[in-house]
């Protein structure tokens, strides 16, 4: 879509939140704070990421900053992904 549109003056980007569980530990016999504690202790950046994360990107890709970015996909992962 990036490449169809992207002569009109459109981009087209997509954000991915990393996969992260939030709920269901009490289902699966796991302490709810234990859980995120450790979840926590496995991103790099030392937490799971938040809603407010994923709405900063966003903004960025809506700003005059992101105006070279087409056909991205970022995912917001506190380099989770990577290790």
């Amino acid at each position: 879509m990036g490449r169809d549109y992207s002569g009109e003056g459109v981009r087209v980007d997509t954000v991915k939140e990393c996969d992260m569980p939030r709920t269901g530990f009490a289902v699966r016999g796991l302490n709810p704070s234990t859980a995120m504690a450790g979840l926590d202790d496995s991103v790099p950046l030392g937490r799971v990421v938040q809603p407010e994360d994923i709405d900063d990107v966003v903004l960025l890709l809506a700003s005059d900053a992101a105006r070279y970015m087409c056909s991205m996909l970022l995912e917001v992962n506190g380099r989770k992904a990577l290790v």
